[in-house]
């Protein structure tokens, strides 16, 4: 009888104990992925009392690979300084359908894709709400973004922002793009 006692009390410890790893998991998950989205049109949309919109897109093909293009995309966040405070980790991705989801490169040569692509030459950084830079007047933070995409997914694409304290509601903007060569 001690015994089942014990394995009881060992059961009850396990799934307590397998309870609150499953709520601390849901939770993580919960604040990760984007569910609640909310669809706007091309003059962009506001989340969270900041309002974001797209400022330019671009897409570039060089002629090593003219079956892929580059795509830098421009955002403009604005808003009052407290309402940009839930914009922290700033999460930007391109969809195409269902199924295909692209994320900004992040490399070395990042910042030279930009501002090659850029018409004015010059990259704004990562979307970062609360850049050491802001502006004093608390006037839109432009950020750019650069994706690497197959040149047939360019018609039908959308945009997906959304930031650690709007997850799981997020932005989606269409997308259009003007494509231009690299000498």
């Amino acid at each position: 009888m001690r015994r089942i006692g014990w394995l009881a009390l060992t059961a009850l410890f396990f799934a307590l104990t397998a309870g609150i790893g499953a709520k601390t998991a849901i939770l993580d998950l919960r604040g990760e992925r984007e569910w609640d989205l909310t669809d706007t049109g091309p003059a962009g949309g506001a989340l969270e009392g900041v309002a974001l919109r797209v400022e330019l897109t671009r897409a570039a093909t060089a002629p090593q690979r003219p079956d892929r293009a580059l795509l830098l995309v421009r955002l403009a966040l604005d808003g009052p300084p407290a309402a940009r405070a839930a914009w922290v980790d700033c999460r930007v991705t391109l969809r195409h359908g269902q199924d295909r989801l692209w994320r900004p490169l992040e490399t070395a040569n990042t910042d030279a894709a930009i501002r090659t692509i850029a018409p004015d030459g010059q990259n704004m950084g990562r979307c970062n709400p609360q850049p050491f830079d802001a502006p004093a007047d608390a006037g839109p933070i432009l950020s750019d973004q650069v994706f690497l995409v197959p040149v047939e997914a360019l018609d039908g694409l959308r945009l997906h922002v959304s930031a650690q304290g709007t997850r799981p509601r997020a932005l989606a903007l269409p997308i259009a793009a003007q494509l231009v060569a690299i000498p």
